[in-house]
């Protein structure tokens, strides 16, 4: 494992660091990291920056945060996940930190847990960005990555933390979530994960992975997947095939006879095709029989006598006759 960490640092500069880290280097202001974080949870980092870059224009203290208007923080934070939702606890943990806190952020994982909206993810960064305090936050990429490595084997972010607290080492826990992130953002994504161009390749288990990118070839151009093996590339993921391999397989396919083709298939091309059965035509009803058919009780577009007038028009008839 610290081998592994060891790799990814020295790849992490060619990466875009998370958006909560970006503000921790811009300034170690815990309250601007503490609000970042809870507006980066079910968000894009490409929406949570510019999102909290507007907030703290408006707001840089939790007192300048709670003269605010929910209405206002809402214009603010959207387009982020759960905006509404994430307006009203803002304002709610501004006010818990001025009559607790005294409008500043606790360096303790029970206090910062005591806080709306934060769980154990938002707490951990808070004290190893904030205050450079030793913990281990656990997100989705967190979570995802140590089991593909096969370091634990757990099925909750939390089970993730407690295994980990338990197996890494001490030094590790700063930092591992912000490295983490940026690589599975970029490489070890959820589906279909780079695996050809990570540098952990020869030494992943890949435990769990499904069909990943396409390992880039320099013999044969084919398509989209430049990849000169038939059979694919190790990884699962599918492969197309060469353009000569296409064409051989067609003109094969050309050379078929029904002789060649199983007796049920052979069968279905001997049918010939029944074009000269003319199509039904349905004869054309008129607007006003079609109300005197609804209003009459008729069907199929045809106004029905009942049968006592067509008794009448009988004894009619044979009076006349």
């Amino acid at each position: 494992m610290t081998r592994a960490l060891a790799v990814l640092r020295r790849a992490m500069p060619a990466w875009r660091a998370p958006v909560v880290a970006a503000f921790a280097r811009e300034r170690r202001d815990p309250f601007s990291i503490l609000v970042s974080c809870l507006l980066s949870l079910r968000t894009r980092d490409e929406t949570t920056g510019p999102a909290s870059r507007r907030l703290f224009r408006l707001a840089r203290t939790p007192a300048a945060l709670l003269r605010l208007s929910p209405r206002t923080i809402e214009r603010a934070i959207y387009p982020v996940g759960f905006y509404r939702t994430k307006a009203r606890t803002l304002r709610a943990l501004a006010r818990l930190l001025l009559e607790r806190h005294r409008g500043g952020v606790p360096a303790d994982l029970d206090a910062l847990l005591a806080l709306p909206g934060v769980g154990r993810k938002t707490a951990n960064l808070v004290l190893t960005d904030a205050f450079g305090l030793p913990g281990i936050c656990v997100d989705t990429h967190v979570h995802r990555i140590t089991n593909r490595w096969g370091y634990v084997a757990t099925r909750t972010p939390a089970a993730t933390e407690m295994a980990l607290r338990a197996k890494l080492p001490a030094r590790e826990w700063r930092g591992l979530n912000t490295l983490l992130v940026a690589f599975g953002q970029t490489i070890c994504r959820p589906l279909s994960p780079h695996c050809s161009i990570c540098p952990l390749d020869p030494m992943c288990p890949r435990r769990g992975v499904g069909p990943s990118r396409p390992r880039a070839s320099h013999h044969e151009p084919v398509g989209l997947c430049r990849d000169a093996h038939a059979g694919g590339h190790r990884d699962g993921a599918p492969r197309e095939a060469s353009p000569a391999r296409v064409a051989g397989s067609q003109h094969a396919a050309r050379r078929l006879r029904p002789d060649d083709l199983p007796a049920p298939v052979a069968a279905l091309q001997c049918v010939p095709a029944r074009r000269d059965v003319p199509a039904p035509r349905r004869r054309p009803v008129a607007l006003g029989a079609q109300h005197a058919s609804r209003a009459s009780g008729g069907v199929g577009g045809r106004a029905t006598i009942p049968s006592g007038k067509l008794r009448k028009r009988a004894t009619s008839s044979s009076t006349m006759g």
